[in-house]
């Protein structure tokens, strides 16, 4: 099994839309460019944030492995990047240096990558759009692809977090994968193993999750790690469950996570 980590205490609780403004129209880096001279000093904010989004929004064109995603969707998860992350912290804070130090890269001589690079640079490391099999620290793609995107980000030490969307049709909705509110999971769990006292997460932040997915299967599988509820820093078990709506969850089997331990099928 894949695994990844989890932060509980950083959930996103839905999309972050961005407002309309008159930039909003400029899908594409290369018309926005032609205008950035006559745009006025209180623009700014909006013309860069404009100009990252475009550019997240290519990156996920080109990478993804699902070619059929809609601009709608694409866009939300770039504002949604853009948001959950510290990327347009200068912009928000009015940092004037940021600002001319943008201008004077952005169209200029330089190549696309170049200019990303000192945008990375000035406004924070925000997660990079790569495909599943090269998904690392801080980046952004399809667990599923054509269904379920995630954010994995470090936030130091052992600390990181794993935001799934789930997408469908023009909509991109934050889901949980962790059956926190359903009280007979975890119940139905610790009758089959004896034990009264474990939980999905860790205050050390070494706890993860992964979903997997059949093509001919209507159901979502999830892997998570179960803790003492002492804080161990390890995880004391492997549990798989499934779901097709993340919010009713059905246990499937639980291993010890010793070396070579065997699965168990909960009932």
């Amino acid at each position: 099994m894949k695994k990844t980590f989890i932060l509980s205490a950083v959930i996103i609780s839905g999309i972050f839309c961005a407002q309309k403004h008159e930039f909003s129209a400029y899908s594409n880096n290369v018309e926005l460019v032609k205008i950035k001279n006559s745009i006025k000093e209180n623009q700014k904010t909006e013309f860069y944030k404009q100009y990252l989004k475009n550019e997240l929004t290519e990156d996920m064109k080109s990478t993804f492995i699902f070619k059929k995603y809609s601009d709608i969707v694409l866009t939300k998860f770039a504002d949604t990047l853009l948001t959950y992350d510290s990327s347009t912290r200068y912009l928000d804070q009015g940092e004037n240096i940021s600002i001319k130090n943008l201008d004077n890269l952005i169209g200029s001589k330089n190549d696309a990558e170049k200019i990303n690079e000192n945008l990375t640079a000035l406004l924070g490391d925000f997660p990079k759009i790569v495909k599943i099999q090269d998904a690392t620290e801080h980046t952004a793609f399809e667990i599923i692809p054509g269904e379920i995107l995630e954010i994995y980000y470090w936030g130091g030490g052992n600390m990181t977090s794993q935001i799934y969307y789930k997408v469908s049709n023009n909509d991109l909705k934050n889901i949980n994968v962790i059956p926190e509110e359903d009280k007979n999971f975890l119940k139905t769990v610790k009758q089959n193993i004896g034990k009264k006292n474990i939980t999905f997460f860790s205050s050390k932040g070494n706890s993860y999750s992964s979903i997997e997915k059949n093509p001919k299967d209507k159901f979502y599988v999830i892997g998570a790690s179960l803790f003492l509820e002492e804080d161990n820093f390890a995880p004391i078990y492997e549990i798989e469950y499934k779901t097709t709506d993340f919010k009713n969850f059905i246990p499937l089997r639980i291993k010890s996570s010793e070396e070579n331990s065997k699965w168990k099928t909960i009932k």
